[in-house]
């Protein structure tokens, strides 16, 4: 049985497959000769006919007025598949599992052997190619330049007698360093800041998603993660952990205890190596370091309880193994993940670091060279 690959959509599979940015949802067919079909509107027919990378651009004008009505968005997707798929018998049609449930259901009265599948129609996009991890590399290049301004504005924020920051006349905040960062991450051509960066200080860093909001402190921990989307499409990942002022005994150990998790889990990460056994060689670092994870007596976590990282590329969570628990396959040589340990305590803060590296046959090649200096007046 032929299979054929079917996209309808303007996602991150459409552009891998096409290398054609959209706005709007175009139909994809890959025939089970390899070569690639879109259809297109006449707003974007020329456009495509000039950057798609694919063999045939096809005008759904044309099709509509083969068809003889305009019929719906599903009945019109149907009819393009079915005059250029032919014998419905011998043909499998392959889908990922996000395609529009009303096009499957007309499709399905057409060709009865479809399939499913469970992630992304493109399971390839887990093994970046060398132009790939290029990509990534200049997406968190432009990345750092936002965090150096972040450093340079907390350096030039004064502490006041509460302890609050400071910064050109007025209270610094979560908000305002945030909208620095992306400035800067803008003016570098990012095309979004995907509902980021975080900027979670004292006690909100205790929970590793909190974007962080009001008046950052000194003597705190404030960890900045940031995750643009670069003009090439790919994108960044980057956290540090700051603090402004005087770091106690604890703050020092539990950042060394996270800074040396990480490290040991830079130093052993190569090709053949599982996501699980870097993510368990994690966890014991910080437990010898006297920092397990547990459940206090108000039932909220501690100590590190997420994933030390995750695939990256198109995505900020790519398609691919992640380093974590659940991933017991072997990670492959060119597949990019995040290595971001951390620690988080309810009430205080939390520390996180993060680098992007890319997976080689001896080791990584870490996309990622800003520094992993805790007090900002030390960068």
């Amino acid at each position: 049985m032929k299979t054929v690959k079917i996209l309808y959509g303007c996602g991150v599979d459409s552009y891998y497959a096409t290398k054609l940015p959209m706005h709007d949802p175009y139909l994809f067919m890959q025939a089970p000769n390899g070569e690639k079909h879109i259809f297109l509107s006449e707003l974007e027919i020329g456009r495509g006919r000039k950057e798609a990378k694919v063999e045939h651009v096809h005008a759904c004008t044309d099709l509509a007025a083969e068809m003889g009505k305009n019929g719906t968005v599903a009945e019109q997707i149907t009819f393009m598949v079915a005059k250029w798929v032919g014998n419905f018998d011998v043909v499998k049609l392959v889908i990922p599992n996000n395609f529009p449930l009303r096009i499957y259901q007309q499709l399905s009265a057409v060709f009865k052997n479809i399939e499913v599948c469970s992630g992304t129609l493109f399971p390839e996009r887990a093994i970046k190619t060398p132009e790939e991890i290029e990509m990534v590399r200049q997406a968190q290049a432009n990345n750092e330049k936002g965090f150096f301004r972040a450093v340079e504005i907390l350096q030039a924020a004064t502490i006041e007698k509460d302890l609050t920051l400071k910064w050109n006349g007025s209270p610094l905040t979560s908000e305002i360093l945030r909208g620095e960062v992306n400035a800067v991450n803008a003016q570098f051509g990012a095309l979004g800041f995907n509902d980021g960066p975080i900027m979670a200080g004292g006690a909100q860093g205790a929970d590793p998603h909190n974007v962080g909001s009001g008046i950052l402190r000194a003597n705190e921990f404030i960890i900045m993660d940031s995750f643009p989307l670069a003009s090439n499409f790919y994108n960044g990942d980057l956290t540090r952990t700051f603090l402004k002022g005087e770091a106690s005994d604890w703050h020092l150990e539990v950042y060394d205890a996270v800074l040396a998790a990480q490290l040991h889990a830079l130093n052993i990460t190569k090709a053949g190596v599982t996501g699980k056994y870097v993510h368990e060689e994690v966890m014991k670092t910080l437990e010898n370091r006297g920092f397990p994870k547990g459940v206090d007596a108000n039932g909220d976590n501690f100590g590190m309880f997420h994933g030390t990282g995750h695939s990256l590329g198109l995505e900020v969570h790519d398609d691919g193994p992640g380093v974590s628990p659940r991933n017991d396959k072997p990670l492959l040589e060119n597949m990019v993940v995040t290595i971001e340990p951390g620690l988080y305590y309810p009430g205080k803060g939390g520390v996180r670091i993060e680098d992007i590296v890319a997976v080689t046959k001896d080791g990584i090649d870490n996309l990622t060279t800003i520094p992993k200096e805790l007090l900002v007046d030390k960068w």
